[in-house]
């Protein structure tokens, strides 16, 4: 006999159980990437705002493409805001002027591999790119900081600080980090750092 069960008996589903799993296995990545960018002073509120911004928006994020790729676009307007509002600068080894003047796929591609020591297939996730194209990425990446990094340094060899004449090197010198959250890629919903701020029920995440 097929037994048919009161839907009223049965407990539904909480969102949030999904949203704890998905955090736990990303909460240290997160952090690292947090600390690379802001300092380890500044990590743990980053990381706790994007947590509460997600929470809050979980069904949102869930009916996206990539869950993986939205959680990653909030985390990095987060740190982007932290930044603004603490004026603090990348302090990983791989950070720089050259590195901050690659464009932001890159610039994240750059840190995740080499700084971070994410796989490709991570990668590839968070950024929305085909696993086989990280490599041959990071690679061309990799170069263009080198490039840049030599005019730089040729710059300082050859002049004084500001001096006219040095292409390109007003706008190595005032660099001050990753792309800001304007040019997140299909951010749909995200309003900037200031409408990521504030979330209630931001304690107890990642508990």
């Amino acid at each position: 006999m097929r037994v048919v069960l009161d839907p009223a008996l049965i407990a539904p589903r909480r969102p949030d159980l999904t949203f704890d799993a998905f955090a736990d296995s990303h909460m240290g990545l997160w952090t690292r990437y947090a600390e690379s960018q802001v300092g380890a002073a500044h990590s743990d509120e980053v990381v706790a705002r994007a947590c509460g911004w997600l929470r809050g928006n979980w069904r949102r994020v869930l009916g996206s493409d990539s869950v993986a790729r939205y959680a990653w676009r909030v985390l990095k307007a987060e740190v982007h805001a932290c930044a603004t509002e603490r004026g603090v600068r990348p302090v990983g080894e791989v950070s720089g002027a050259a590195l901050a003047e690659l464009p932001e796929r890159l610039y994240d591609l750059v840190v995740l591999r080499y700084e971070l020591g994410v796989g490709d297939a991570e990668i590839a996730d968070y950024l929305g790119i085909e696993q086989a194209a990280v490599g041959a990425q990071a690679r061309y990446a990799r170069g263009r900081v080198e490039g840049l990094s030599g005019v730089a340094s040729s710059s300082a060899t050859e002049g004084h600080a500001g001096a006219e004449g040095s292409p390109g090197a007003e706008k190595l010198a005032g660099a001050e980090g990753p792309p800001g959250p304007e040019h997140l890629p299909g951010a749909e919903g995200l309003s900037g750092p200031e409408g990521l701020s504030g979330v209630e029920g931001l304690s107890g995440v990642g508990e």
